[in-house]
């Protein structure tokens, strides 16, 4: 890893884990070492980071329908964020992910995803683990993903039903 490239790795690293993402995620987007970071985590929240396994993918960690309609509201953000950035990237871009949580988080009131979900979402997406796909009832966009039972359907019109 060449110096700038080190630097640039670091800063993102500052800005995730100061937004709450946890070191685990961290090490994913940078490949920075997970020793480090939990340090760096420390000093920065002055305290240690939450314990635990990470979930490795997005759909495992979205719990209800009403999260299921959030990841939804944080991908169409980031897509539209990213706009035709991500044709041209190879990797997942976690300062365009920060960016989208950062416009997430300032639009949508009440209980938020949390950031680390955030960047699973959007490399999961990235990945076609998670696709988008529109409703056959009501037209909208929902997050699909066959194994997670939250995003199987549409989260709305499952919430009207019920």
């Amino acid at each position: 890893m060449e110096l700038a490239d080190d630097l640039n790795a670091w800063a993102a690293a500052v800005r995730m884990l100061k937004a709450g993402m946890r070191p685990p995620v961290v090490h994913l987007a940078t490949g920075l070492p997970k020793s480090r970071l939990r340090n760096l985590y420390q000093e920065i929240h002055g305290q240690s980071a939450p314990r635990g396994r990470v979930p490795e993918n997005a759909a495992r960690q979205i719990k209800n329908m009403a999260q299921a309609i959030e990841a939804m509201l944080f991908v169409r953000v980031y897509l539209n964020t990213a706009m035709d950035r991500l044709a041209s990237e190879n990797g997942l871009d976690s300062n365009l992910v920060m960016d989208a949580y950062r416009i997430y988080a300032r639009t949508v009131a009440g209980d938020t995803l949390d950031v680390s979900l955030a960047w699973f979402l959007a490399r999961d997406l990235r990945d076609g683990v998670i696709q988008i796909r529109r409703c056959q009832q009501c037209n909208s966009e929902y997050l699909h993903e066959p194994q997670s039972p939250f995003l199987r359907t549409c989260p709305l019109c499952r919430m009207r039903s019920h």
